[in-house]
């Protein structure tokens, strides 16, 4: 055999090799969705439920799925015991501090599998927002919605760690629309559903129509809109046991999104999440009679002559004030201006000030790298007092903390609610500093 043929025939079979060796790669990967570290019931929120998962999987009750001892592990050590248990309960309650570290999940990852019922035949809707017309709305007046003064919020009383950086932040999700712990608070001082909702979506309508479409395509597979209303209202603010009202509130602008959708729904973050937690959604009387209550009814803008479903965006808590879209995120469709709402860390909705309002420390070393994550040719000089200085902010909850409008790191500007939240908080309403 010639040498240019055994040239040839070695080429031919490291080119094969190499196909063998990367065509796994090459497979269409399962989609993903983002956790925060700790939270292992997907609930985007730290609770005991958490704790309970992590403390289980320690001891081999629980299914240990890679992502959910990924979520659970936080200390990172690679596997979950009861130290990470006990982690996740005392940052629930206010008593330490995670820093809302985002996972990669798969698509389908669920910690609490259930059995689902079989999809059925059923036609694939427009995904587009309805335009017909619906029954004569329901106006709520101007007057029931009592008058709210303002207010500051008090700066928590603490000792800095030296060498490091402090972060003050108020609050907890993107803070546009309704917030969850501002309508049970709402609830607890007598104001109805009617009132809550007019509060939050002002420049709004309530519609009652006929509840005309009985099954909702959800995430792969049709339910019964009753059953899926139950479901996600209780996934998002299952824990407030006697708020009626809130809960009429959230089923109202959860079914607005789900009609807006056309009852077809292919994201779960663009409605809400679903509860499988079967026995305390089911055995929930203020949740069923509340959802009962409400059923058909949802949320239009004023002057929409076919009143076709609103943007009825909602989040977990405020930094003091809610805010708008375009505040928020820098784009429109949700045309309703912030309202205050520094009640939403009030204790008697569950909420310690200690979690409303969160002080924490982070390294020298952890800000430089989140400054560089976020621009890695980000010039920052010898003096770590220099890296950070917040420009303008909306003073949400008092004359130093507020949202942050502009930031500058290092020699870099940036603009926008949406673009400040460098280093990955909960809410963007902060300050930080550096203490030599």
């Amino acid at each position: 055999m010639t040498s240019r043929k055994k040239n040839a025939i070695s080429v031919l079979l490291s080119l094969v090799l190499t196909v063998m060796v990367f065509l796994p790669g090459l497979q269409p990967q399962a989609e993903a969705k983002l956790a925060i570290l700790g939270d292992a019931n997907m609930s985007y929120s730290l609770d005991a439920g958490d704790a309970r998962i992590a403390l289980r999987l320690s001891v081999g009750l629980e299914n240990a799925s890679s992502d959910l001892v990924r979520v659970c592990d936080v200390d990172k050590d690679g596997t979950v015991t009861a130290g990470d248990a006990r982690t996740i309960l005392r940052a629930a309650v206010g008593l330490e501090t995670l820093n809302g570290d985002y996972l990669s999940v798969a698509d389908d990852f669920d910690p609490y599998p259930v059995s689902d019922p079989e999809p059925v035949s059923e036609p694939e809707p427009s995904t587009q927002p309805s335009t017909q017309p619906s029954t004569q709305p329901y106006v709520p007046s101007t007057d029931p919605v009592p008058p709210i003064s303002g207010g500051e919020g008090q700066t928590p009383v603490f000792t800095p760690v030296r060498g490091a950086f402090t972060v003050i932040t108020v609050g907890n999700g993107h803070c546009v629309g309704m917030t969850q712990h501002g309508a049970a608070y709402l609830d607890k001082q007598g104001w109805d559903y009617r009132q809550i909702l007019a509060y939050y979506y002002q420049g709004s309508v309530l519609v009652s129509a006929p509840l005309d479409q009985q099954t909702c395509y959800y995430l792969g597979n049709w339910y019964d809109v009753r059953e899926l209303l139950i479901r996600m209202v209780y996934g998002e603010i299952g824990g407030f046991e006697d708020t009626e009202e809130a809960f009429k509130a959230q089923c109202v602008a959860i079914y607005t999104l789900m009609r807006r959708n056309n009852f077809y729904i292919t994201d779960g973050n663009s409605v809400a999440s679903m509860s499988y937690r079967t026995s305390e959604y089911q055995n929930n009387v203020w949740l069923h009679r509340a959802v009962d209550a409400v059923l058909g009814q949802y949320i239009a803008e004023v002057g929409d002559p076919t009143y076709s479903p609103a943007l009825t965006v909602y989040s977990s808590m405020s930094g003091g004030w809610t805010l708008s879209a375009a505040d928020a995120w820098g784009g429109g469709g949700f045309p309703h201006t912030g309202v205050y709402s520094l009640f939403d860390g009030d204790p008697s909705v569950q909420v310690p000030w200690e979690q409303f309002v969160r002080v924490l420390t982070f390294s020298v070393e952890e800000v430089r790298d989140a400054i560089l994550r976020k621009d890695d040719s980000t010039v920052l000089s010898s003096n770590p007092a220099e890296w950070v200085q917040i420009l303008d902010h909306t003073a949400a909850y008092n004359s130093q903390i507020g949202y942050v409008r502009s930031l500058r790191l290092g020699n870099k500007t940036y603009s926008g609610i949406h673009r400040t939240n460098f280093l990955g908080l909960r809410c963007p309403c902060y300050t930080i500093f550096y203490t030599p």
